[in-house]
């Protein structure tokens, strides 16, 4: 039996379809035994405002559409950024990538989804991918925070609120 990545598995489970139980891979088999990732997903409606004079989603707004995405898959987990800032914890974006793949049109309901693909030490990664009302995906990114104390300004460790909420889905 051939040993899969963890990078393989989760491509499985993603892109699982019912003819892939007749493989040796079995989708309840991975659900059963692993849990890879925390995934969220939300929808927004593109705004008149958000388009550029060609009609396109302009490509600066999509790094708030990762923000909007990314603060309500927190609090879909049960903590918001205010809690996490409570405690004395700040996380500033220290990386973002983007690929545009398809422009997004005024009007169009766009579904981003977000997911943390590794439990948080000092650093917590979220995967955006930004998809059409017909399925089709039109944006993908990646941001990278840092969790950084408030009173002394240095890097700390992920807060027990958000990691407590997050070990079960890496469990």
């Amino acid at each position: 039996m051939k040993l899969h990545s963890r990078q393989e598995i989760q491509n499985l489970l993603l892109n699982f379809k019912p003819s892939l139980c007749r493989t040796q891979f079995m989708k309840r088999d991975f659900e059963q035994h692993i849990r890879i990732m925390f995934t969220h997903e939300m929808q927004i409606r593109v705004r008149y405002g958000d388009t550029d004079k060609m009609g396109y989603v302009y490509y600066g707004n999509y790094p708030y559409y990762y923000e909007i995405a990314r603060a309500e898959a927190i609090r879909a987990l049960g903590v918001s950024y205010k809690s996490i800032e409570d405690t004395g914890v700040v996380m500033p974006v220290t990386r973002m990538n983007i690929k545009y793949i398809q422009p997004a049109f005024y009007d169009e309901l766009l579904t981003i989804k977000v997911t943390i693909p590794e439990l948080p030490g000092r650093i917590i990664v979220f995967n955006y991918e930004v998809i059409n009302e017909t399925g089709k995906r039109l944006n993908e990114g990646e941001t990278c925070l840092i969790f950084l104390d408030t009173k002394t300004n240095l890097v700390t460790r992920t807060p027990e609120i958000l990691l407590e909420k997050l070990k079960p889905f890496f469990e």
